[in-house]
């Protein structure tokens, strides 16, 4: 809705208005404008007195703001100054930081090649403990393998010790048995080998020499036998039965307290000894033959045997010394 304009505002809105009215309205705008100047003048000193206020107020803030701004200059510089200064200290301090860093980053790479090492060696060592167990169960089963074998072994060796006793025991019976079968022979040694020679007549003579008597049926047999090794030019040893074993044992006394040689029985060349002993068996040889060694190392002065065994003595007065087997040479200290 639009306002008509009041009354009290100058204009008017009919524009063909009297003169008589245009004179009153001219002299209400003098009256009007009169007062528009003391209300410039008023509100110029007005405004210059505010604009007075205003510079003085401006020059008191200006100052103030200088202070402070003086003062914060200050304050700004002193913290810089501080700040510098920690900034100082906490780059140096970085820089130690840096280099502490870099320090332990040394010290954990290389406590990491130490830890890849170890792990290594750990590796390394627990191949070689799994290799050592390994060898150990395969040592373990050795062992008692070996020691299963062992028993067995044992056992064996036991067995055997008994087979070699029983074993010696058969020897030592069967060389008993071929000595008592031996027991009427003698062995004639040093009789040259004549062609178409007659050994009881040879045998007969060898009796006469040493003066037993004897004849053709104390003979039970006669004959040579050749030695198992041969020497150029000795000849072959003579085997006789006797017919009893006295007789045979003073034929053999008689020709060693005699020394009988090949010139007692008209035997043509140098007379040689003839030796006149008890038939041994074989291993009776070897042993006899070791005792004699054994005596003379150890000054024995009497070997002898007797109805096929062998006997020693030291010397006159030492005790007599029976020599079954080899073993009993340990006898002879």
């Amino acid at each position: 809705m639009i306002r008509s304009p009041s009354k009290q505002f100058g204009s008017n809105p009919e524009l063909t208005t009297p003169s008589s009215q245009m004179e009153e309205a001219g002299s209400v705008t003098l009256r009007k404008r009169k007062r528009d100047d003391d209300f410039s003048e008023c509100f110029k000193e007005f405004s210059a007195e505010i604009m007075a206020t205003l510079a003085a107020w401006k020059t008191g803030f200006d100052k103030d703001l200088s202070k402070i701004n003086n003062n914060l200059n200050n304050i700004i510089k002193n913290d810089m100054i501080k700040l510098t200064e920690s900034s100082s200290e906490m780059k140096a301090e970085l820089i130690k930081i840096r280099q502490e860093y870099s320090e332990v980053k040394e010290s954990v790479y290389a406590m990491g090649q130490k830890m890849n090492n170890l792990k290594n060696e750990v590796t390394s060592l627990q191949e070689s403990t799994q290799f050592i167990s390994n060898q150990y169960d395969d040592l373990k089963k050795s062992n008692d393998l070996l020691i299963e074998d062992n028993r067995k072994i044992n056992r064996l060796e036991s067995e055997l010790i008994e087979v070699q006793k029983h074993n010696k025991w058969l020897k030592q019976e069967m060389n008993s048995n071929d000595q008592r079968d031996r027991l009427l022979n003698l062995e004639i040694v040093g009789i040259p080998e004549v062609k178409d020679e007659y050994l009881p007549d040879t045998l007969i003579k060898i009796a006469k020499a040493v003066d037993i008597d004897m004849s053709l049926n104390d003979i039970t047999h006669i004959n040579r036998v050749t030695p198992r090794v041969k020497l150029q030019g000795r000849p072959r040893v003579i085997v006789a039965r006797i017919s009893t074993r006295q007789l045979k044992d003073n034929l053999i006394s008689a020709s060693k307290k005699t020394r009988l040689t090949t010139g007692a029985l008209g035997l043509l060349g140098d007379p040689k000894p003839i030796y006149i002993n008890e038939q041994l068996t074989i291993y009776n040889k070897q042993l006899l033959k070791m005792c004699k060694e054994a005596a003379k190392i150890k000054q024995y002065q009497f070997v002898w045997t007797k109805n096929g065994r062998i006997s020693v003595r030291k010397n006159d007065t030492s005790p007599q010394i029976r020599i079954l087997s080899e073993e009993d040479l340990k006898k002879m200290i």
